[in-house]
């Protein structure tokens, strides 16, 4: 599974190639950790991208309260997830009030009532993530909140990572299986590289506790969709990650060759943190006519 671009070019022999004058064409570091997140980021927008991860432009912060609805909830799903690792007992729903109620900030919110709604639309988000972990009771824990990184097997210094929410055993009417659970509070949408980098990452994690081939095993990536109290699930056999393997390795291998980073306006642009402060690429001055002019060549200033 290793990149195209690590196999030795017949041309690499020989004399090095002359050292061009000149700035050099910007380019993502191939020894960065690369995440689901990063390629997201670059399909959507390589500018934004250019902004956000090799810039590192900062931006004045504003509160951004979908962002820090999801934190709060996924912080909770995660102590009740080790909970459930080590045999305690899960919060009573008091208790995961009161935690969310001090979350959400209070100075944020235009009212008493908006907290309020804020808060419940919190507990709503993880009694969904709780009812889906109860689906299967004995199911064992293998893993809560852990970040897994891999490098590629023919160019080390390019690696991927990813943070799965849940690994555990789990169990269905064919038999035993390993299930990676994703949460995810915003509109359903499935990212066809999440599953596939899960696949690569924790397959190390799988061959050291079980002491065999990890493709051996089935596995299953579900994304909860904790705002529609739903679920997606993929299965991870060796035939579907190779296929999708191919559409992920193609999609690094641009983000590693990118020098343009041009900017891709789109509606999305107004939910980006550069919008309008260090990106104009969605102004209407930049990108539709200015029309018929009132004034032009003959009229004096």
């Amino acid at each position: 599974m290793a990149l195209p671009s690590s196999q030795p070019s017949p041309h690499d022999k020989g004399l090095p190639a002359p050292r061009v004058a000149g700035p050099q064409p910007l380019r993502f570091w191939r020894a960065n950790e690369i995440t689901p997140t990063h390629l997201s980021v670059f399909r959507t927008c390589p500018y934004q991208f250019r902004l956000q991860y090799i810039e590192r432009v900062t931006t004045p912060w504003r509160y951004e309260h979908t962002l820090s609805q999801g934190r709060i909830a996924h912080g909770l799903l995660a102590d009740a997830g080790r909970r459930l690792q080590h045999g305690a007992t899960l919060l009573r729903d008091i208790q995961l009030e009161e935690r969310a109620r001090r979350a959400v900030p209070v100075r944020e919110m235009p009212s008493p009532e908006a907290h309020d709604a804020a808060v419940r639309e919190i507990l709503e988000w993880v009694a969904a993530g709780i009812r889906y972990l109860r689906h299967d009771p004995d199911g064992a824990m293998l893993l809560v909140e852990g970040n897994q990184k891999r490098a590629f097997p023919g160019d080390l210094r390019i690696s991927v990572s990813f943070r799965p929410d849940v690994v555990r055993w789990s169990a269905d009417a064919d038999g035993e299986f390993i299930e990676v659970i994703d949460y995810k509070t915003g509109k359903p949408r499935v990212d066809p590289c999440v599953p596939v980098i899960s696949r690569f990452v924790i397959n190390p994690l799988l061959e050291d506790r079980l002491g065999r081939s990890a493709w051996g095993e089935r596995v299953r990536f579900t994304y909860v969709w904790l705002r529609s109290n739903d679920a997606t699930s993929i299965e991870l056999d060796r035939r579907t990650c190779q296929k999708a393997w191919a559409a992920t390795t193609d999609l690094i291998e641009r983000l590693l060759a990118e020098a343009a980073w041009e900017p891709t306006p789109s509606p999305l642009c107004r939910w980006c943190r550069f919008y309008r402060v260090a990106c104009d690429a969605d102004d209407p001055a930049r990108t539709r006519s200015p029309g018929l002019l009132l004034e032009g060549p003959g009229d004096r200033a």
